[in-house]
Formats: C-alpha cells, structure tokens, sequence
C-alpha cells in the first residue's frame, strides 16, 4: 500500500505538528500531551490537522489516531460513551471504559480537544487520568491556557505545548492565516435550547448529548426518564429516529417509574421495526410472568445495560 503524503498544517504552526509526530513515535516520551493556547491561537486547527491524517486507511502505526472525543458540553459519562463507540467496546461508566481498555493492550491513541469547555472539566480532567493509568494509551489534551483542568493533569508527566510560544509557529504564516481570519468575526454562541426532561417526546427528539448532560447535573428523577436514560447509555445516543429511541429509553424504563411513562413511549415508538413485549430492570420489585423463564437468553443484555429487556422484530404491514 503506498504511504499518504501528509499535507502542511494552516496557521504556520509546521513547528508545532513536527513536535507531535515526534512525540508519537517516541516511545520513551510521556504518553501525555497537552496543548495550550490562548483562544484563537490555532490548538483546533492543529488538532484537526492531526485527527484528518491520523485517521486515514493505512497510517502508519506510529501515527495512528485510534480514538477523537470533542469534550465541549460533554460530561465524564458522555465522554466515555462516545470514546467506546469508537473503539469497539461496551462501557457504561469511565471506570467501566478503563476495565475493557485494559484487557487489550494494544496501543490506542485518543485525542481530546476542548477540555475547558467541557460541562465539567475537572472530573473530565480526572478521567483523563484515569486512562493514563493503562501503559498502553497516550493522550493529546487540548485546553486553553490557564485553566483548572491543566493543574490537574500536572498530577502526571507531559509533554506540554502552549502555541502562544514562539517556538511553535512559522510567524509569516501565521499571520497570513489570522489576516484571513479577521473578516469573519466569530458568532457568539447561541444560548443552549431548553429541553424538557419530563417529556418523553421532547427527549427523544433533542441531541441525545446535550440530554445526557442535562440528567447528570440534574438531581430530579424526572419520572424515572433520568434512570432510564442514564441506564440505556450509549444505545440511545446513536444518530437514529426517535422511534428507535424511543425503544430503547422504554426497555430501560424501571418498575418505579411514573405509570404514563410506558404507554407515551409505546407511542412514540410506532412505526419503529422493534417493539418492547417485556422488560425488567436490575431492581424492579415487581416481577413479569415471562421473564423467569427466559431470563437466560438475555445474561449478555444485562452485563452491556443492566435491564433484562425482550425487544422483538414488529411485524411488518
């Protein structure tokens, strides 16, 4: 297979890209990189430079992006939802993430821009380090210059890279890149849309991100939704239609939960190829006649969500 030539990063920032494929296939450096800056510095620019290559058909191992999660607005949890989507394993937790990246050892390359705008950066922070825990992984962490979150990955030896250093850019470059930058003044973010925990509806039809978020910084039930879509984890944040999600939230859905709840999320569900006949939840109290029976076929669902749910094929019209 013939090798792909890499393209040159924008923002002049050549110094900066051939410190980290040096970093890469070094194996005696740190297995830790942060990137700083201050904010419109380039650290994006680079990181889209190097996750574009990084993850292209026949790269070379040593300069192999395994793993890409954009932390802005995600949680800890989130965050290790996305990341095992990527690497093929199921994980509900980070700590459930870290067990299932330990028993393979292989070398796995994660890059994690935007920490400090992440919904909570000091536990993200944490789970960082978490992962650098296996001898296997190494990190690229961007966070803007100042933050909280860099005190915390001080906890561990990196290689750091603040791109306001000028040893990190080609200065004509740069400035020819931030010239053409300066027209197009960045928009302020817009306000994040409100979304109504409590209605099943309005869940199911939201980024299923920004819902995840939402019910781990919440301390209302919500119904027993919050239960079920924390349980359901990273089924119900796939790119699908909100039938499907809506079978997936009402398998999850607990024996303690508001009695509408069921038949609102039937509702939602037509039209979707699956339907719910039976479900139980680790916890329930109040027994189902054909789950005993069947409990065994269903050991594997359990360990990935901890529901016992029967979801079987709708017939077709």
């Amino acid at each position: 297979m013939t090798r792909q030539a890499w393209g040159r990063p924008a923002a002049g920032r050549e110094p900066a890209a051939a410190a980290l494929l040096s970093w890469l296939a070094d194996p005696e450096a740190p297995r830790l990189c942060v990137v700083s800056g201050a904010e419109a510095s380039g650290k994006s620019t680079l990181l889209a430079w190097l996750i574009a290559h990084g993850t292209r058909p026949g790269t070379p191992a040593g300069r192999r992006v395994h793993g890409i999660v954009p932390l802005a607005g995600l949680t800890a949890t989130a965050a290790a939802w996305m990341l095992a989507d990527q690497l093929g394993v199921a994980a509900r937790t980070p700590d459930e993430l870290v067990d299932r990246l330990a028993a393979d050892p292989r070398r796995t390359v994660i890059v994690l821009p935007d920490l400090h705008a992440a919904a909570d950066p000091r536990a993200l922070a944490e789970f960082a380090l978490e992962l650098l825990g296996l001898d296997h992984v190494r990190l690229i962490v961007e966070a803007r210059s100042g933050g909280g979150p860099s005190t915390t990955l001080s906890a561990v030896p990196a290689a750091t890279m603040d791109l306001d250093e000028p040893q990190w850019v080609e200065r004509e470059r740069y400035t020819a890149w931030a010239a053409e930058r300066q027209p197009h003044t960045r928009e302020p973010d817009a306000p994040p849309l409100a979304i109504d925990l409590d209605d099943p509806a309005a869940i199911c039809g939201a980024d299923p991100w920004a819902v995840t978020a939402r019910y781990e910084r919440s301390v209302d039930a919500h119904g027993g939704l919050r239960a079920a879509w924390l349980r359901a984890g990273a089924s119900l944040t796939r790119d699908q239609s909100v039938p499907d999600r809506a079978v997936v939230l009402l398998a999850a859905l607990g024996d303690d939960a508001d009695p509408r709840l069921p038949r609102a999320l039937a509702d939602l569900a037509e039209g979707a190829p699956w339907r719910v006949v039976w479900r139980r939840v680790r916890g329930d109290i109040h027994p189902r006649g054909r789950a005993r029976r069947t409990r065994w076929r269903w050991a594997a669902a359990r360990r990935r969500t901890g529901c016992w749910p029967l979801i079987t094929r709708a017939p077709s019209d």
